[in-house]
């Protein structure tokens, strides 16, 4: 009985202190938004950030999608690539618009 006492305490030790399985569901893939906007008469000017915490290779299409008073909506497409190194990006685009831009959004997705 003596003997037993220890085995249970040394088993229940070594089970109690087995690695807790770890999801990293909770954790954005990437994000990303509009640093600021110009309309410049027939285009405007979108400057854009994405990042990508978790530092992994991937590609985000993402979608500008600018609209004007007349409730009228431009859009363009492009594609950010990030290699395993890459944690964030600044770029700026040109989406041919017509009219005075009243709000502009960004459309992303992963691919």
């Amino acid at each position: 009985m003596k003997n037993i006492l220890p085995i249970i305490s040394i088993l229940m030790l070594l089970f109690s202190c087995s690695p807790s399985e770890e999801t990293s569901n909770s954790q954005a893939k990437y994000t990303y938004g509009i640093d600021n906007w110009e309309n410049l008469g027939k285009q405007t000017f979108v400057s854009i950030h994405v990042n990508n915490p978790p530092k992994m290779m991937q590609d985000i299409s993402i979608k500008v999608e600018a609209t004007n008073k007349s409730q009228e909506s431009f859009t363009k497409d492009t594609m950010v690539h990030f290699d395993k190194d890459e944690s964030s990006k600044n770029f700026q685009l040109i989406v041919d618009t017509e009219g005075e831009i009243e709000d502009v959004k960004l459309i992303a997705s992963e691919v």
